[in-house]
């Protein structure tokens, strides 16, 4: 539900019941925290302060299934998405340029997905990043700079 929201909530901590390891989900404050990346701690200079969508309108069990799927086919792309707009303390020139490399993974899968970009097959030799972020800017850059175009 924080992904239809526009970025993930501040979690305090996190606990699990049922450990593995025999002590019933009972770790000390932070110590969840402490062995996990923080790609589930939104950065605020890349919150959306507008909900996308009303979740309740448009979560059934097709798109939860669809998102299943399309979450394996990102793989580590999506992991390197949400890292980068975390709460790393990793500069952010830094985060920027792992986002733009981002952008042959997505015309990719786009691709795949909508089938809108058939000239460009990332990884091949004809495509370049370049080629993929004026796409994907031509496709989606109204609704990605939106805040920027007001």
């Amino acid at each position: 539900m924080m992904i239809f929201d526009g970025a993930f909530i501040n979690l305090e901590d996190i606990s699990f019941s049922g450990s593995p390891d025999g002590d019933n989900g009972k770790a000390e404050k932070g110590q969840v925290f402490a062995k996990r990346l923080s790609y589930f701690r939104t950065d605020s200079r890349f919150t959306i302060h507008d909900k996308l969508v009303e979740y309740q309108d448009v979560l059934n069990d097709g798109l939860m299934r669809r998102w299943a799927t399309l979450l394996d086919e990102l793989s580590i792309t999506n992991q390197t998405y949400l890292y980068m707009l975390a709460d790393s303390g990793m500069p952010a020139d830094l985060r920027l340029a792992f986002l733009v490399e981002l952008a042959e993974p997505m015309v990719e899968i786009v691709n795949k997905e909508k089938g809108i970009y058939p000239s460009l097959h990332p990884g091949e030799r004809g495509t370049n990043l370049k080629q993929c972020l004026n796409a994907l800017g031509n496709s989606y850059g109204d609704v990605i700079f939106f805040a920027e175009n007001s």
